[in-house]
């Protein structure tokens, strides 16, 4: 019965592994527990595969407790495409912001280039927190290079 289970167990790990290399999903996350005791600040960044586009997506959120923020977005973000360790399209957004809310969200859409080897996608950059009269809270995210078929 044991050997069975583990079988099944194995079995549904590989199937998992298998969706993620072979659609391209990555999710990165980072948290800071204290944002100066009034909040949580939460970063993610996620790189989704499509055809012909991928998709990174960027979310800057304070949780527990939410609260309406006076500045919540990202100071820079990067978005780029690299075919083996060669960049081939990279997109670098300046800092956005919105005011008075507890949640940023922003996407940026790719169009897949030409590439002969293994396709990344990459998605990086510092996500920006402010309430006044605290000073700001930048938080660096990385997703790293993620395999796009």
């Amino acid at each position: 019965m044991k050997t069975r289970f583990k079988k099944i167990i194995s079995s549904l790990l590989l199937v998992i592994a298998l969706n993620f290399i072979l659609y391209g999903v990555a999710k990165a996350v980072t948290t800071s527990q204290n944002y100066y005791g009034i909040t949580t600040a939460h970063a993610e960044k996620t790189i989704i595969n499509g055809t012909p586009y991928w998709n990174a997506k960027l979310w800057s959120r304070s949780v527990s407790p939410a609260i309406n923020m006076d500045d919540i977005g990202y100071s820079y973000w990067t978005v780029r495409e690299k075919c083996g360790t060669t960049i081939t399209n990279q997109v670098n957004l300046s800092g956005h912001v919105l005011h008075n809310t507890s949640l940023y969200y922003a996407a940026q859409t790719m169009t897949k280039r030409t590439c002969s080897g293994f396709r990344y996608g990459e998605s990086l950059g510092n996500h920006d927190y402010y309430e006044y009269p605290y000073s700001h809270l930048y938080m660096y995210l990385n997703t790293g290079n993620v395999y796009i078929p």
